[in-house]
């Protein structure tokens, strides 16, 4: 038996947080209540961190004229891989912000869209830099990194775990 939103019974109804009343500590929390006030402030806030920090630095790196690249061993093009890895990484990184989080494929295409908009605007933006050029296969290079690494995350979900991974217990709040 199907049930409308409206109709459904009582049992299938979540429960909504009771509040209580409010007491005069409420007004003034103490240190720990006031830790948990500041982290669960903070935590969707460092989750945007770690992908402006990266776009910061892929910045900063494709302003200078120039880098030093390390010899891997083998003949590929180090610029093209470093243009993949990189790449891949901001798009995992946009992914798992809280907004793109869930692994829908809207929230897919948006992390890939956006590394690689990122990555055309950077390869723009090196034209304005002496001793730089565009390429568009450094783009190219840019958006296949992003759609590997947006799809991998998305379908690999040991890899995933592994991001994820975090230790157990983790910080405690002290008491002050």
């Amino acid at each position: 038996m199907k049930y409308s939103k409206r109709t459904r019974p009582n049992s299938q109804i979540k429960p909504e947080p009771s509040v209580g009343p409010k007491t005069p500590n409420s007004q003034n929390p103490t240190g720990s209540e006031r830790r948990l006030t500041n982290q669960s402030f903070y935590a969707p806030t460092r989750a945007y961190l770690w992908p402006g920090l990266l776009a910061l630095a892929i910045f900063t790196a494709s302003g200078a004229q120039q880098l030093a690249t390390p010899d891997l061993g083998f003949q590929f093009s180090k610029d093209k891989l470093g243009h993949f890895l990189v790449f891949g990484l901001l798009a995992t990184a946009i992914l798992r912000t809280p907004k793109l989080r869930d692994l829908r494929q809207r929230s897919l295409l948006m992390a890939a869209l956006i590394a690689s908009l990122y990555g055309g605007f950077d390869e723009v933006r090196q034209s304005f830099t002496p001793g730089r050029s565009v390429e568009l296969a450094d783009w190219l290079a840019d958006t296949l990194g992003a759609w590997v690494a947006v799809l991998v995350y998305a379908r690999w979900h040991s890899y995933r775990r592994l991001l994820e991974w975090r230790p157990r217990g983790g910080r405690k709040a002290t008491q002050t």
